[in-house]
């Protein structure tokens, strides 16, 4: 229900949208846990997965700062293992999220643009398993995966027109969550969840149609 409220939120408001945008990519993932004593455990390693989005741009200031408006699905996860006792690790995580944020287009070079981008998003779990040596379980069931994450993401990347009205791009962007706690059951440790992706898009101005 949550989710399906994000995507009327999205529709609703798109009429008065500038740019309609949809990307898509891969994503590399991984985890940082850290316990009670801030010690980072070490044996994490990234997954690759991969991401689609679609948002929408509503102009400020002239043409250079846009707020922007994003609703993304993300799959995320990472795998690890403790050799002194024999374990192994793995989570796969599926996040809806809705994004709000500002892009900001300082100049161009030709008919080339750069641009810089930053946004906070709310992402919830639609789907994930944890791996625990042979033992699956159901993330969801597990209570610092039940509720709503919150990320914070950085974009940079570059766009070129290919027809009047549509815009191609190609961006880096780099997420990163805020602490999952009472993960331990003394509730003091924290996890992390991180990415680094590379998206292709196009970009539709409304105003042009």
């Amino acid at each position: 229900m949550k989710q399906l409220y994000l995507l009327f939120l999205i529709i609703s408001i798109s009429t008065s949208a500038q740019t309609l945008r949809i990307e898509t990519g891969k994503s590399i993932s991984s985890f940082r846990f850290e316990d009670s004593q801030g010690q980072n455990f070490e044996n994490f390693q990234p997954i690759s997965k991969s991401f689609i989005a679609t948002g929408i741009n509503f102009e400020i200031f002239e043409s250079k700062l846009d707020l922007t408006l994003d609703v993304i699905y993300n799959s995320l996860g990472s795998k690890g293992s403790q050799p002194t006792q024999n374990n192994y690790f793995e989570w796969e995580a599926d996040y809806l999220g809705i994004a709000l944020g500002v892009e900001y287009t300082p100049f161009s070079v030709g008919n080339f643009e750069p641009y810089l981008k930053a946004a906070l998003s709310t992402d919830f779990l639609i789907h994930g398993n944890q791996v625990i040596n042979n033992q699956v379980l159901n993330l969801r069931h597990l209570g610092e995966f039940g509720d709503a994450t919150f990320f914070y993401r950085g974009s940079i990347g570059i766009k070129h027109p290919i027809s009047k009205n549509t815009t191609i791009s190609l961006a880096y962007q780099y997420i990163n969550s805020f602490a999952l706690s009472q993960v331990s059951q003394g509730g003091d440790s924290k996890l992390y969840i991180y990415a680094n992706m590379i998206g292709i898009g196009l970009a539709i101005n409304l105003e042009k149609q």
